[in-house]
């Protein structure tokens, strides 16, 4: 039996951004190529993901998306790529002048401190004075705590995308949500 997964796309006008207070002191770098991540961003990633992680990376700076880090008491804490061009992804297609939040992951050792809330926000208040105005991401329905960091942004969810996988075909459905 085919298995159901349920991704839920969630979209943020760039004006209607929720402001939330931190109390963390976070510092916040954009990466816009493989080679400009430092050895200790690259090393935890290969510990906690493996090499085949480091090979999907290099994909997304060769695509031209770039990746935001977080460091918590100079430690690297999470990160977030994201995409600043039209480029067509898996369930829809991104447009000029938005932006596409993707794969965040906040250590464990630092879950719960609004890293990601606070990286995503960076991101988006550079790109809103460039003139972006529509944020996106694309969360699955079980991930609560992503749906969480996002929410705590404003992202609303606009659609969901019901994909199915069998016998090596794909099939998405999608419902608009009010």
């Amino acid at each position: 039996m085919p298995a159901i997964k349920t991704i839920n796309h969630y979209t943020l006008s760039l004006n209607e951004v929720k402001d939330l207070k931190i109390h963390e002191n976070f510092v916040h770098k954009i990466f816009t190529s493989f080679s400009d991540l430092d050895t200790s961003i690259l090393n935890k990633i290969t510990n906690t993901f493996g090499n085949d992680k480091l090979t999907e990376i290099k994909f997304r700076f060769v695509a031209r998306h770039k990746m935001v880090v977080t460091f918590i008491d100079n430690e690297f804490a999470s990160y977030c790529f994201f995409s600043d061009r039209p480029f067509r992804f898996s369930l829809f297609k991104l447009k000029e002048g938005e932006i596409y939040f993707y794969d965040c992951f906040t250590f464990e050792k630092f879950r719960g401190r609004s890293s990601i809330y606070s990286e995503v926000r960076y991101v988006i208040d550079k790109y809103k004075d460039l003139g972006y105005k529509i944020a996106h991401v694309e969360i699955e329905e079980n991930n609560i705590a992503s749906q969480k960091a996002f929410n705590k942004l404003g992202f609303k969810k606009t659609q969901t995308f019901y994909v199915i996988e069998f016998l090596g075909t794909r099939i998405i459905f999608s419902k608009r949500v009010s």
